[in-house]
């Protein structure tokens, strides 16, 4: 067992072996009949929701707007002579209360729910999926939460939950409730392609992606997937090496690892070049993109995984080429950031290459 800090007071301990199929119980069962229909919900907290959860930059556009407006407000018709204020303080205290009471309830009521969110889905990423689901049960659509979780983004989020916990079942139908919620069909594609990649179906999750890639419009996206359903194969890095080459030559967008398509692509393309004869230069330019997305990842929770799956592509190359230290502290990185059983597994390979080459006696 190992202690891993996920977040403030949130330690998940980690078991390296885990089942193929996690039996979770699932508490959102009152969703299953519901979640076929839209959740009405009053005008004003449906507003809400997508502040919080959709719209990002419109919300913070919003609260300074409103900041501007009681500054006006409060430096114009507040006595502050009469309150003992001088004159020339009164600006600033005024700007001062009202950017204080804005930030105290967006931190303190309209944004909670976005930080259980968080908090769900660092649980999800530590392997702890019962926990994640029941925390995100606390903001879902039906509850009493001020700000509930939107219904498309909640299935959408119990179908990832469900796949990396390989209950597949469960996930085809989270997904379709999100497809009948009008959720991102390309997210959509991206995890039903990933339940046939973890069932080792390759030939259909390919197909999922190509079927999606003419139908969206994040066609960079499916493209970086689908070279990352090749990386995965694993028997041919050539192939892959030239399908992340084909993503840099498409228009960059936004991944929703939290990255752009180009920069994931650069950083798994030098992945390849360990394998293709180039290891020398891959190696020096992957470790520059797994140093500047260490750095990210404190913020982009999102792009845990696939930071995890670079530092075990270089730790594997590390074991395999007499540096064993650096390839124990590069597989204890990867599980730190992201304990999915994907990654375990993979991770639990070089263990035991490490343990075979170097008798080492490893203790997780």
């Amino acid at each position: 067992f190992m202690p891993i800090p996920i977040s403030g007071d949130v330690i998940l301990v980690l078991e390296l072996w885990m089942p193929e199929i996690y039996d979770i119980q699932d508490t959102g069962t009152e969703y299953q009949e519901a979640g076929r229909h839209v959740v009405r919900r009053p005008p004003l907290q449906g507003l809400l929701s997508y502040l919080v959860f959709e719209a990002h930059g419109l919300r913070i556009g919003l609260e300074i707007t409103l900041c501007v407006a009681c500054y006006s407000f409060l430096f114009s018709f507040l006595p502050w002579d009469l309150i003992g204020v001088p004159a020339r303080w009164s600006g600033l205290l005024s700007w001062f209360c009202c950017c204080s009471l804005v930030i105290l309830f967006d931190q303190l009521l309209l944004c909670r729910s976005a930080y259980a969110l968080r908090k769900s889905y660092l649980l999800h990423l530590g392997g702890a999926f019962e926990q994640a689901l029941q925390t995100l049960e606390q903001i879902g659509p039906r509850s009493s939460t001020f700000v509930p979780l939107p219904q498309h983004i909640y299935h959408l989020y119990r179908a990832e939950v469900f796949v990396q916990a390989r209950n597949f079942v469960k996930a085809e139908n989270e997904l379709n409730f999100a497809q009948n919620n009008e959720a991102d069909s390309g997210r959509i594609a991206v995890l039903r392609s990933m339940i046939h990649r973890l069932k080792g179906e390759y030939a259909a999750a390919e197909q999922e992606l190509e079927s999606a890639i003419s139908t969206t419009r994040q066609a960079s996206v499916l493209f970086f997937e689908a070279a990352m359903l090749n990386f995965d194969l694993g028997n041919n890095p050539w192939e892959a090496k030239r399908m992340f080459r084909e993503v840099l030559e498409k228009p960059e967008m936004p991944h929703y690892a939290g990255e752009t398509t180009h920069q994931l692509a650069k950083a798994y393309w030098n992945a390849c070049r360990l394998k293709t004869g180039e290891a020398e230069e891959g190696l020096e330019q992957l470790s520059w993109f797994i140093e500047r997305f260490r750095s990210a990842v404190a913020y982009i929770d999102t792009l845990r995984p696939y930071l995890s799956r670079l530092l075990l592509e270089r730790s594997a190359y590390f074991a395999g080429h007499g540096d064993p230290a650096a390839a124990l502290v590069d597989l204890r990185t990867a599980i730190v950031f992201c304990a999915y059983p994907s990654v375990l597994d993979k991770a639990e390979v070089i263990k035991d290459e490490l343990e075979w080459r170097y008798k080492l006696p490893l203790v997780w």
